[in-house]
């Protein structure tokens, strides 16, 4: 079968210029919550922190951390939920990229290959392969 294509057109009830603004505003405070995890939270030395998103939001709602950017809770816990999902997606992308690099690579021994590829296996180990000691 093929595929098939549809339009599909959405419309909206005219929205004054209050109502254009709240939006906006939502708008531009969620992507600087977003922006604060992504420059926070993508690092090197963060990869331990990506399975505590819960504790961060957690930690968050109990120190009044996120009072900052003047949004509703259910919009800056979802643009946090987000932004930690799309982080561990890179790092799940560059895993499989370093692997796939690996195995094309015919300058590798079989030995270094194991070496390069067996950390991937768990996070943790991971992080503490491709980052120096002094920092893991």
């Amino acid at each position: 079968m093929g595929t098939i294509i549809k339009t599909v057109k959405q419309y909206s009830y005219e929205l004054d210029d209050n109502i254009i603004k709240e939006l906006s505003f939502i708008g531009s405070k969620y992507r600087n919550v977003k922006n604060y995890v992504y420059s926070r939270y993508s690092g090197i030395n963060s990869i331990p922190l990506l399975k505590k998103d819960r504790q961060i939001r957690d930690e968050w709602v109990k120190t009044e951390f996120a009072q900052q950017w003047k949004l509703p809770a259910r919009y800056w816990k979802l643009a946090l939920s987000e932004a930690f999902g799309n982080i561990k997606a890179e790092w799940t992308n560059i895993k499989n990229r370093v692997k796939e690099q690996c195995k094309a690579n015919n300058n590798l021994s079989n030995e270094d290959r194991h070496y390069m590829i067996k950390p991937q296996k768990g996070t943790m180990r991971w992080n503490y392969e491709i980052s120096p000691p002094c920092l893991a």
